[in-house]
C-alpha cells in the first residue's frame, strides 16, 4: 500500500487540497517539496519459528490475518505512523499517530474491508 496525505508547513500546520480553492486536488502531481508526504507498507520478515512472514507490533497481540499491515513515512522504515492488525474474531485494532489525522487513519483501515 502507497498513500500519500497532505504535507506539512514549516508551522506544523497541513497543506490544503481542495480545488474549489484554486488549491491542488487528489489527482493532482505534488512534486514541490512539502506538498505532500508519502506512506509506505512496512513489509514483513520472514520467521523460521513460525515459517511464515511477520511484523512486529511491539507488544500488541495480533493474529495472522492478510489485513494486517504497518505504514512509515517514506525514508524512515522504522518510523510507524499507522498500524492495523487483527486481535480477535471480527475485531480489529487501530494505532495512529502524527502526521495522520483520526479520519484518514480510519479510511485507510476500511480500504482493507474487501481483502482475502
Amino acid at each position: 500500500m502507497e498513500v500519500t496525505i497532505p504535507g506539512l508547513y514549516s508551522d506544523e500546520s497541513r497543506v490544503i487540497w481542495c480545488p474549489k480553492l484554486g488549491w491542488g486536488d487528489l489527482g493532482t502531481d505534488f512534486c514541490v517539496e512539502g506538498e505532500s508526504q508519502q506512506l509506505q507498507t512496512k513489509q514483513p520478515v520472514w520467521n523460521e519459528e513460525v515459517s511464515s512472514l511477520v511484523l512486529d507490533f511491539k507488544g500488541r497481540t495480533v493474529q495472522s490475518s492478510a489485513k494486517n499491515f504497518q505504514l512509515s513515512l517514506g525514508a524512515r522504515r522504522e518510523h510507524v505512523v499507522c498500524q492495523y492488525g487483527k486481535i480477535g474474531t471480527d475485531k480489529f485494532s487501530l494505532d495512529f499517530r502524527y502526521p495522520l489525522s483520526c479520519v484518514q487513519a480510519f479510511a485507510l483501515s476500511m480500504t482493507t474491508m474487501f481483502w482475502a
